[in-house]
């Protein structure tokens, strides 16, 4: 039977893994080729050790035995994400919507990913019809994330302060929390506390999977605006490590460096991103590198690059 080493292969993808993970999915495979399942999960290890065209052909493949099934569409938009191929992402995160029109994940994705893509006001037109379907932590912080990167901060403490009362347990929706309460006047005595409450979740998360280079990453950036500043490099040395092509976590180091005072290696890292294809909406509003944008080479990293996906 497949079912057992798909159960197992998610297993072990879930703790990090990945090795094993492989052989379980490919294992599922030979007993039944015809498993989407196994080929999602296969996907899933093949990105984690950054094998991306296998991982990318796979979610493909998952596809076509099984095109009507949202969850596929919704991982490759996501795998389309994290590698800044925003343009490859959102027919993805569309299909999303079209196949299960009252599911709130394709609204809440595709409006993230319009913030990104700097479409704001289609972003916050999606991220409300995701709010009249279901309220989640998800969509309300994301429309705190397009308040907050439009330089409204006050406006988004209350959204992301309901997001934390519908996901408490969730360290990101902590994160931005405290990154908006670190800039909205009248709120900065709350950022450190929001920030532990984000690194004590998200440590518990790594103890489940210690090779998840997302939540090194995250807690690289929660360490740096502590200013714990080793703590913050040795994280996001972690990451970069663990996922050198993840868009995000290349634009997550800028901000570590930046504010670790190593202004080289930030500018060295603004430069990959923006090659790798991060959202230059994101990297001209972030709060963070107001210092940084005093220095000509941001601009010429920033104009003269060509983002790629």
């Amino acid at each position: 039977m497949a079912a057992p080493h798909i159960c197992l292969g998610t297993l072990f993808n879930g703790t990090g893994a990945y090795e094993k993970a492989i052989v379980q999915f490919q294992q599922a495979l030979e007993r039944e080729p015809s498993s989407d399942d196994a080929y999602r999960g296969l996907a899933k290890g093949y990105e984690a050790q950054g094998r991306l065209e296998q991982a990318e052909a796979t979610y493909r493949k998952a596809i076509a035995l099984r095109p009507s099934y949202w969850g596929t569409h919704q991982n490759l938009g996501r795998f389309y994400y994290r590698h800044g191929r925003y343009g490859e992402a959102e027919p993805e995160f569309q299909r999303v919507i079209e196949l299960t029109p009252d599911n709130v994940r394709g609204y809440y994705s595709l409006g993230a990913l319009y913030h990104l893509m700097g479409r704001t006001d289609e972003a916050i037109h999606l991220l409300e019809q995701s709010l009249a379907i279901e309220p989640t932590g998800f969509a309300y912080s994301n429309l705190a994330t397009l308040h907050f990167f439009q330089g409204h901060y006050t406006k988004a403490v209350p959204l992301f302060e309901k997001a934390v009362e519908l996901a408490p347990n969730d360290y990101i929706v902590w994160g931005n929390l405290a990154d908006a309460y670190r800039w909205a006047p009248g709120h900065q005595e709350k950022a450190a506390s929001a920030y532990h409450r984000a690194i004590q979740l998200a440590q518990d998360q790594l103890q489940v999977n210690p090779r998840d280079p997302a939540i090194q990453s995250d807690l690289a950036l929660y360490w740096a605006k502590l200013g714990e500043t080793d703590k913050a490099l040795s994280a996001i040395a972690v990451a970069r490590r663990q996922a050198p092509e993840d868009v995000n976590i290349l634009f997550n180091s800028v901000v570590v460096y930046h504010l670790a005072g190593q202004r080289e290696r930030a500018l060295e890292a603004l430069v990959e991103s923006v090659q790798a294809g991060y959202s230059l909406a994101e990297i001209r509003a972030d709060p963070e590198l107001a210092d940084l944008r005093r220095d000509p080479r941001y601009w010429q990293a920033v104009a003269s690059q060509t983002p790629g996906g």
